[in-house]
């Protein structure tokens, strides 16, 4: 359906010109509350359209509440001419569209086509009213659980909505992954919110650094040994055991020594392998997500990597987008990186949004990390303006005061 917040009748007769009755309008007097807990008919709202004439900051708040949802539809705002700070705030809150009041007939129709093609809820009608989501809840998960889990890969940009989409969807399954994307885009973040929603969440998450172990010890470290195996060797479980029943992360997979890759294979196809040291046959039930920053399926044609192995591990396959792809997301990314630093307090001014959007993140979300908590380093205020960004590790302290000058 088509969600209404307004108090006027002119918007609403629009929006219900527009459906034709193809799709439900519903007008909504009290939005804020009603998004508060999702119920069936948030989970079948596939647009909402604001009038901002009224009550703003409640309906600022509104959108924060939307469009944070892993199944939230999109948002139209309606504004008033003159008021173009309202219209980037919304932008930057993740607002589709944003449009003149009164709305022309024409332009509001495109936009919510548009707003329903990019949505996370499926446009497709059945019977001429009922509207049916992509994918499916979570078992065992709420609507606010999922939202909760889904929080780090929030925001309004067609990557980051595929992106949301294809976690779901993998989740729902129990077959190998492997995550690919450039260094610093979050692989890791992705692999663990895939667990948290599958069934094993409530199982170990073992995370395995592959670059962080040494060919010597590699085998040991992931099948585990016994008393003897080496020179002062004790018996261990390894990640393949602890991750038994749940989830085990193998991170740049591309790193695997090829002598190990047929034990890998064997582990990951039939769930058996041999402790260090040990004739005993071992058997768990693991769920392998593996990632890469490198492209791994041309390295399997130059014979760098098992072309078996590649087929095993890749059933499903990820792309996780790069930061530049992801430039209407850096509010939301900035808000959830700042939050899980105990930096709620902190102020992001417009300039410095802009400056966010504007730079070439070759580190991608790790360097913005890095940036922010390098900005913040020397600030006794919980503020900051695009002169107060530190992008260069290296600047020095006198540099940065003639660009506090200089702004």
């Amino acid at each position: 359906m088509f969600q209404v917040v307004t108090s006027r009748s002119d918007v609403l007769d629009m929006v219900v010109v527009i459906a034709d009755l193809i799709v439900p309008v519903q007008q909504v007097e009290d939005a804020e509350r009603s998004w508060r807990n999702p119920g069936r008919g948030e989970l079948e709202t596939i647009a909402v359209v604001i009038d901002f004439r009224d009550q703003v900051p409640q309906r600022c708040d509104l959108v924060d509440r939307i469009v944070t949802r892993p199944f939230g539809p999109g948002v139209v705002a309606l504004v008033e001419s003159g008021r173009s700070d309202l219209v980037f705030d919304l932008a930057q809150r993740g607002v589709l569209k944003c449009l003149p009041v009164p709305p022309v007939y024409e332009e509001l129709k495109q936009a919510l086509r548009y707003v329903v093609s990019m949505t996370t809820v499926s446009g497709r009608i059945k019977d001429g009213s009922q509207v049916v989501r992509e994918g499916t809840p979570v078992a065992g998960l709420s609507p606010i659980d999922v939202e909760t889990i889904m929080a780090p890969l929030k925001g309004p940009s067609a990557a980051a909505r595929s992106l949301r989409r294809k976690v779901l969807r993998a989740a729902a399954g129990d077959t190998s992954i492997v995550l690919a994307g450039e260094s610093g885009v979050g692989k890791q973040v992705v692999a663990t919110i895939i667990h948290a929603l599958s069934p094993r969440r409530n199982e170990s998450f073992v995370d395995v650094n592959v670059c962080g172990i040494a060919e010597s010890i590699f085998e040991s470290e992931l099948f585990g040994a016994v008393p003897g195996a080496f020179t002062g060797a004790v018996r261990h479980r390894g990640f393949f055991a602890r991750a038994h029943g749940g989830t085990l992360f193998l991170d740049e997979i591309g790193e695997m020594p090829a002598s190990l890759q047929p034990k890998i294979l064997k582990a990951v196809e039939d769930g058996v392998f041999y402790p260090l040291g040990s004739d005993e046959l071992r058997q768990v039930d693991v769920r392998v997500i593996s990632a890469t920053n490198r492209p791994l399926y041309s390295l399997v044609k130059a014979g760098g990597f098992r072309r078996d192995l590649w087929n095993r591990i890749a059933t499903v396959t990820i792309t996780i987008p790069p930061l530049s792809e992801r430039l209407e997301d850096i509010p939301h990314i900035a808000r959830q990186i700042l939050h899980r630093d105990g930096r709620d307090d902190v102020v992001l001014k417009p300039d410095a949004i802009r400056a966010l959007q504007h730079h070439r993140w070759t580190g991608n979300v790790r360097e913005l990390k890095a940036v922010l908590e390098r900005s913040l380093q020397s600030r006794t205020r919980p503020v900051l303006h695009a002169r107060n960004l530190c992008f260069d590790p290296e600047m020095e302290d006198d540099e940065q005061d003639v660009l506090d000058e200089l702004f």
